[in-house]
């Protein structure tokens, strides 16, 4: 967190890179003159004038291809790179508009972090959804599946009995990554900003076992990258633990609660059929029986 280089310092050196370039060329140009006249050492001259010793060549032909202007292509390079989340989908046209919004930025870690949510959504402060969060097996089981999204976490949606959430891959990057943009969230962002921190919080709740883990591997959501999945799991749940009762990031609770307001519908309806819904079970499976049997009975 304390070696993040400024942007405006990054920015300064590549517009001075050009002139220095020149400066540069025009000093091998002098040559050794310039050196007796200021009575630089021998290994100055043979650094500048390309001698037998030189170490420091450009091409006459070398040119920058980096600039203050497109520098937000490099941005846009880094935090997809380091984005926790997979996309296998190509630039558009609000991708091109969204990445020279990142140059206002004080460092690249705080880019990252700004391009975890695309669309930002100022929503009031609102409590937790005080019903509990059911694991992902359990949503499974009430009919409820899972859409795996390409970008960020504005994409936790839940429309047509599918919760939509971003490709995440656990491996050592998400580790690293992750616990900056955790530290970064922490030190810098009101404590109902934290997107990161939240998302992370809803993968521990869906995440109970391993079953669980399998539910959102099939679904496209959750990859593995070479972790332990154990040891991960568990060093997630040390690092951001459970959410509180005021939201870190409430698009996400907003996203959730009509999830979970359908879940425990739907589990109450099941709850209260249950005994209905074994007697006819047994019924049908006892009448499909006697139909087998006089079958048999006619073809013997």
């Amino acid at each position: 967190m304390d070696n993040q280089l400024p942007l405006d310092l990054i920015l300064n050196i590549i517009d001075q890179i050009p002139s220095s370039i020149a400066k540069f060329r025009d000093l091998k140009l002098q040559g050794s003159s310039f050196f007796q006249k200021t009575g630089e050492s021998e290994l100055h001259r043979e650094i500048i004038t390309g001698g037998n010793k030189s170490f420091i060549q450009i091409p006459s032909n070398f040119r920058l291809e980096i600039s203050r202007e497109g520098f937000h292509k490099v941005i846009r390079a880094f935090c997809r790179h380091y984005s926790p989340f997979e996309s296998g989908r190509t630039s558009s046209t609000s991708d091109e508009e969204f990445w020279p919004k990142c140059m206002d930025k004080r460092h690249l870690l705080e880019c990252l972090h700004f391009s975890l949510v695309r669309e930002r959504n100022h929503l009031k402060v609102t409590k937790n959804c005080t019903k509990p969060m059911p694991t992902a097996k359990e949503l499974e089981k009430a009919g409820i599946r899972f859409e795996s999204g390409e970008w960020d976490i504005s994409e936790v949606k839940f429309s047509g009995k599918v919760l939509k959430i971003p490709a995440v891959v656990l491996d050592q990057k998400l580790e690293i990554v992750g616990r900056n943009l955790i530290a970064f969230e922490r030190s810098n962002c009101r404590e109902t900003e934290w997107p990161m921190t939240r998302f992370l919080q809803l993968m521990n709740e869906l995440i109970d076992d391993s079953t669980d883990a399998r539910v959102l591997v099939k679904f496209g959501v959750l990859r593995w990258g070479g972790s332990k999945r154990e040891r991960f799991i568990n060093n997630l749940r040390e690092d951001v633990g459970y959410p509180a009762v005021h939201s870190a990031y409430p698009a996400i609770d907003e996203a959730l609660k009509e999830m979970k307001e359908y879940y425990w519908k739907r589990s109450g309806f099941i709850a209260r059929n249950l005994p209905f819904l074994l007697v006819v079970s047994s019924l049908a499976m006892a009448g499909l029986a006697l139909t087998v049997m006089r079958v048999m009975k006619k073809k013997g």
